[in-house]
């Protein structure tokens, strides 16, 4: 049976109203596409997420504008090492740098130092910069902030080093007698505590 004019009116009616409904939910779905766009945050610098467990900080956490969220450590960037001497044994640098510049030798220390998320490895560097202005430390008093270059040939650092990792270090002062190595920080206290010189 043929369709009447009303019928096919209708018809065109709702096809009309279904077209008009489908650009409008493709406009809703362009706009929420640009903004999760936005809410994409992309880094400036090619290079590798150091923050420890970035996913389970972030996660469910609100975020406000501004707020640093990762670290990212460009690629192909050496590793440093940030030690903490305690200030009364910065002496023992500065005598031996100044030792090395009297025979007119390189006054680059020598550091080893073993990570403790690899605990088994020796690693090697040498001290880059001696922050001179002694900072408090809540356990161990002033302490002095030493910026030291990793010798990583090999690339071991990539796969061990994880920011904010401890490390124990030995920076190299040079050769002496070992009851001065042992006894040292006992006479340095009697020299500034009891023979006041």
């Amino acid at each position: 049976s043929r369709s009447t004019a009303q019928e096919r009116a209708r018809d065109g009616a709702d096809a009309s109203s279904v077209r008009v409904e489908i650009e409008s939910l493709e406009t809703q779905q362009r706009l929420l596409r640009a903004r999760e766009e936005m809410l994409t945050i992309r880094s400036t610098k090619k290079g590798t997420v150091i923050t420890w467990d970035a996913k389970r900080q972030l996660e469910n956490r609100p975020v406000e504008t501004g707020q640093v969220l990762l670290t990212v450590a460009a690629d192909n960037t050496p590793w440093e090492l940030e030690l903490y001497m305690p200030e009364r044994r910065v002496n023992h640098i500065v005598r031996h740098q100044a030792k090395l510049k009297a025979e007119g030798k390189p006054t680059d220390l020598d550091v080893s130092y073993v990570l403790m998320t690899q605990p088994g490895t020796q690693l090697k560097g040498t001290v880059e910069e001696v922050h001179w202005t002694a900072e408090p430390h809540e356990q161990q008093g002033h302490m002095v902030r030493i910026r030291v270059k990793t010798d990583d040939p090999e690339g071991k650092l990539k796969d061990v080093a994880r920011p904010g990792a401890s490390v124990k270090a030995h920076v190299n002062c040079g050769r002496t007698v070992l009851g001065w190595a042992k006894l040292h920080e006992a006479w340095e206290w009697l020299q500034a505590n009891v023979f006041f010189m």
